[in-house]
C-alpha cells in the first residue's frame, strides 16, 4: 500500500502546486520558507506547476547578489531547486522593470539569468489551471 502523506493529522493526495513569492530573498523569511516549502513538497511527491516572483519577490532572480559566506544564496537555492526537478521559475516582467531588473547587455543593469524567464500576469493565471493549490510567501 502506498504512503499518503500525512499534514496535522490530516490525509492528503498528491496534488500540482503554484508558489507565489513576494517576499525578498534576505529582508524577511518569506523566500527561505518559500525554498524549503517546494523542497519538502517534492520529497513528498508533489510536483510544483510554477514558482512566481512578484512585487519585492523579484530580487530572488537577481544572479549577481553577493550574500556574506554566512548566508545562504537564494539565487542558487531556487536554481538548484530548478535543476532537480524543472519547474518554470517566472519573474513578473511588470515588476522586474519597476525594480531595474530587464535582459539588458549593459554592464550596468541586472540581468536575468538562467532558469529564471520574465513573464506576464496572464502566464501566471493561465498555469494556475493545472494547480490544485497556490500557496503564497
Amino acid at each position: 500500500m502506498e504512503k499518503t502523506p500525512r499534514y496535522w493529522g490530516v490525509f492528503v493526495s498528491m496534488s500540482a502546486y503554484s508558489i507565489l513569492v513576494t517576499s525578498s530573498p534576505y529582508d524577511q523569511a518569506g523566500s527561505a520558507s518559500a525554498v524549503r516549502f517546494c523542497q519538502h513538497l517534492l520529497e513528498e511527491g508533489h510536483t510544483l506547476s510554477q514558482v512566481f516572483f512578484y512585487q519585492q519577490g523579484i530580487y530572488n532572480a537577481f544572479s549577481t547578489m553577493a550574500p556574506p559566506n554566512d548566508e545562504r544564496n537564494r539565487f542558487e537555492e531556487w536554481k538548484a531547486l530548478h535543476d532537480a526537478c524543472g519547474t518554470p521559475l517566472r519573474v513578473c516582467i511588470t515588476a522586474g522593470e519597476k525594480r531595474g531588473l530587464v535582459l539588458s547587455t549593459d554592464a550596468n543593469q541586472p540581468e536575468l539569468a538562467h532558469p529564471f524567464e520574465q513573464t506576464g500576469l496572464g502566464e501566471f493565471f493561465t498555469a494556475l489551471h493545472d494547480s490544485h493549490r497556490l500557496v503564497q510567501f
